[in-house]
């Protein structure tokens, strides 16, 4: 079993200077402030990210200062690093990630995020992790896509490129016929033959497949209760992930790769999502189902050849239930999060390929299901209107 305990005490500063252009200036009230946890949190709109060319999650590191994304390869192996503190060698990384409100599991496969469909990307930086579902050490990213709206919105784009690049994307929002319940669908099909070139096989190691769906149900009874569910499914092949180039004759080619790799992941998220508010009171409950897989194979040119075969298999489910409570100066926030890992299933095969035609193989695998389970509260003291005192602690037990 183990335990984690998480203390934070900041004062900090509710306004920040953009050193842009400056057009409006407006504030927040104490609320806004509160509920958007607007401290040390650094924004991408998706008027920023059209603006700086944001295409992949990848891209986001030239906008947030100290974040760094990395990994060899696919998209989909990458990991996130916040102020320096992360972990490449385990699948959990130490920045956790949320999609509308749903915690993913695993630290790859983030890059199947529609990037067409986002409105906002948040990134909480530093000890303010410590109110966060798990594996939150250094920040968490908190990123949004279209909400469910009573007015109707649509956009469909297609886009035609160089290597037989094609991206379809869209969304559509608005009202149902019924009373207070809006609702939100988008999708994204993008492809990519690659322009790196394998010299063995004829192949092109570096092609995308990439399929997206995301669909949100959003019903209001009442201005002091809502209720949403969330559901998306997302599909990729990324191709392999060459150790080496060619850097002597073509850095976009490789030549001693005599079998070609894949990277194929999956996810599916599920959400349920209920806030009731009376008095100065707000009850938050978040519920969440993720199930993600992801085969990948990849050819290591030692011994006259290594394959490496990995299956990885995951389901979570979570649950988070916050109850806030305003004073005159001040707020609480007191959470209960519990996440059971119903599935942890890691297959490994390696391959050598000396004994060709007849391959010498050693398989691995892991199954490790884990439960976590965490209490945390959060203290806001407002000191004037740009200057508050907030004092954390989370106690975590995991097993």
């Amino acid at each position: 079993m183990y335990k984690e305990i998480l203390v934070m005490m900041l004062p900090m500063s509710l306004y920040a200077l953009n050193l842009g252009s400056i057009d409006v200036i407006t504030t927040q009230s104490r609320e806004e402030l509160s509920s958007s946890e607007a401290m040390s949190v650094d924004f991408v709109d998706a008027s920023k990210a059209e603006t700086y060319q944001v295409d992949t999650l990848s891209d986001l590191a030239s906008l947030i200062p100290n974040l760094n994304i990395s990994g060899i390869g696919s998209r989909n192996k990458k990991t996130f690093t916040l102020r320096g503190v992360s972990n490449y060698v385990a699948y959990q990384s130490s920045v956790a990630v949320y999609i509308d409100g749903i915690p993913l599991p695993f630290s790859y496969g983030y890059g199947l995020l529609d990037m067409n469909n986002i409105t906002t990307v948040e990134f909480t930086k530093g000890a303010y992790g410590a109110i966060f579902g798990k594996g939150a050490q250094s920040g968490v990213m908190r990123v949004s896509t279209h909400a469910p709206s009573q007015d109707t919105q649509a956009k469909l784009s297609f886009e035609l490129g160089s290597y037989q690049h094609q991206s379809l994307s869209g969304y559509i929002l608005g009202a149902t016929p019924y009373k207070s319940l809006n609702y939100s669908l988008s999708f994204n099909k993008e492809g990519f033959n690659g322009y790196s070139l394998n010299t063995l096989t004829g192949n092109r190691f570096d092609k995308e497949d990439i399929s997206t769906i995301n669909a949100k149900l959003h019903f209001t009874p009442s201005d002091d209760f809502d209720i949403a569910l969330h559901y998306a499914h997302a599909t990729s092949d990324d191709g392999g992930s060459p150790f080496t180039t060619n850097r002597k004759n073509n850095i976009r080619s490789i030549d001693d790769e005599a079998i070609d790799g894949f990277n194929k992941l999956q996810s599916d998220r599920l959400g349920l999502f209920a806030h009731y508010k009376w008095g100065e009171y707000r009850l938050s409950s978040s519920t969440s189902y993720v199930k993600q897989t992801m085969d990948s194979s990849d050819y290591i040119a030692v011994l006259e050849g290594v394959t490496l075969l990995t299956d990885t298999d995951i389901e979570e489910f979570t649950q988070d239930i916050e109850l806030q409570r305003s004073f005159d100066n001040s707020d609480i926030k007191l959470g209960l999060f519990y996440s059971k890992k119903l599935r942890f299933e890691y297959r490994e095969d390696q391959i050598l390929w000396h004994l060709y035609p007849i391959p010498l193989s050693s398989k691995n695998s892991i199954e490790d299901p884990d439960e976590v389970l965490a209490l945390s509260a959060k203290y806001n003291y407002y000191l004037g209107d740009s200057f508050l005192l907030t004092a954390g602690f989370r106690y975590q037990e995991s097993q």
